[in-house]
């Protein structure tokens, strides 16, 4: 059988495939989905894969987006495997997600998709707030592929929120270990030709301004704060489009570092991001903090 040429070279009949991949602002699920139909009598076919990391607000929850090229594309050794892959793509019921990767784990030991199946699998982890099995699946993800930032960054992200006084150093030491391990890869990746340089740029940054934000949690949760409230303005600084979730936390440092007036800064403008959880958590420290200028005018 043949051998699919390189989705970005291919035309005519899998005109969609090679869009998916020249059209760099299409999720990698979607190109997926475009590629399922086309690929016909086609069993070994390479694959540019595309994301980069949105973490949401609070501690157990991430989501993809767009696009990061993987240095080295996966490939599916038949149609069979590249199908159980293609069912993981369109599941969106985490516990369906998490059964499709076991069952893909058992089936494909030696799968070159089981890094993603494994990060797959700790994004369904986090949606059912498992803490434990998210890292877990986590962590298999990085024993298949070590440089893949997008684990690392969740990882670094997660692991905080597990701390115990019995074993919190051990814990945010790994965590700030996944975190800079994260910034490195994210300074190795090269601009791909089939990616506007800005758009690779402003992915790029918003990438290191989750791992500088991972910082500011690590440092936040060990005292330091006026660390934390650097690492935290980095990351605003990197990211235009950061949310409140992350200027709740700057708020946060900024308080437990006698800083007040930026402290009310910060956390007026994360009530004016939201989401609503974080709206109403700034809203409370918003509302202590005046209490404290009444009592100390």
């Amino acid at each position: 059988m043949s051998k699919l040429p390189s989705p970005v070279l291919q035309r005519g009949a899998n005109e969609n495939v090679a869009r998916c991949f020249v059209n760099g602002m299409w999720t990698y699920q979607s190109c997926f989905l475009a590629a399922r139909p086309q690929i016909g009598e086609f069993i070994k076919l390479p694959f540019r894969l595309v994301a980069i990391l949105y973490l949401l607000p609070f501690p157990l929850a991430a989501q993809f987006d767009t696009v990061i090229i993987e240095r080295k594309p996966a490939q599916a050794q038949s149609r069979h495997e590249l199908d159980a892959y293609l069912d993981m793509i369109e599941s969106h019921e985490p516990e369906k997600t998490v059964s499709l990767a076991a069952r893909f784990a058992k089936q494909f030991p030696d799968s070159e998709f089981l890094g993603y199946v494994h990060s797959l699998e700790m994004d369904a982890y986090l949606a059912l707030n498992d803490y434990q099995n998210s890292v877990a699946a986590g962590e298999k993800a990085l024993e298949w592929n070590p440089k893949d930032a997008n684990a690392l960054l969740k990882l670094a992200k997660v692991l905080p929120n597990g701390v115990k006084e019995t074993d919190s150093s051990a814990i945010l030491d790994k965590a700030e270990n996944y975190a800079r391990k994260a910034i490195e890869e994210v300074s190795a990746l090269k601009a791909p030709r089939t990616l506007p340089l800005a758009e690779f740029r402003r992915v790029t940054a918003q990438m290191r301004a989750t791992a500088h934000e991972a910082l500011g949690i690590i440092a936040f949760k060990r005292g330091r704060y006026p660390e934390s409230v650097a690492e935290f303005e980095r990351s605003t600084g990197e990211n235009p489009m950061a949310d409140g979730a992350l200027f709740y936390r700057l708020g946060m440092a900024y308080l437990f570092s006698g800083n007040l007036d930026q402290a009310k800064t910060a956390l007026k403008r994360a009530l004016e991001l939201g989401p609503e959880a974080v709206r109403t958590k700034a809203e409370e420290q918003l509302a202590r903090l005046r209490n404290l200028s009444s009592k100390n005018p």
